[in-house]
């Protein structure tokens, strides 16, 4: 065999196995910036949207930047479904006459609690009526309004 022909099939080698390599870092520069984008998805959704609870897990569950929930559970009551648990103040401060809005499966309903001291914790009850237990795992707590007291010495 020539040297000429030697070369040919060589270069020939290298220009696959260079195309090949370009194919392979092609798909994993796709798949690197697909992951990217999910995560920017999901940071995103966890700055704007609200965040969904799910009632049937007691550990603590963010409501949002201030208050947590605890202990959630729920279960059939007369037509529809009550929900309880814990509303958890992670501020250093007191709120009193706080309104929170509960929405499940196209159905909210406000309710109050008188105070929550700072670093504590009230419980809560809220009937929604009309509503099938099957529907009603996973909800949206949202912190409407409050009263705010902190003392200075």
């Amino acid at each position: 065999m020539s040297e000429s022909t030697e070369k040919k099939k060589s270069s020939s080698f290298l220009s696959k196995l260079n195309f090949f390599l370009i194919v392979v870092l092609g798909i994993l520069l796709l798949v690197i910036d697909d992951e990217q984008s999910r995560r920017a998805d999901i940071l995103y959704q966890a700055i704007t949207s609200k965040y969904e609870v799910d009632f049937t897990v007691q550990e603590v569950q963010p409501i949002d930047s201030s208050f947590f929930l605890s202990g959630a559970s729920q279960e059939v009551h007369q037509t529809g479904v009550r929900f309880s648990g814990r509303v958890i103040n992670s501020r250093s401060v007191d709120h009193t006459n706080v309104v929170f809005e509960l929405s499940v499966n196209g159905k909210s309903r406000e309710f109050t609690i008188n105070r929550i001291s700072s670093g504590n914790s009230t419980g809560f009850n809220v009937y929604i009526p009309e509503l099938n237990i099957k529907d009603a795992r996973y909800a949206t707590l949202q912190h409407v309004r409050s009263q705010v007291h902190f003392y200075t010495q």
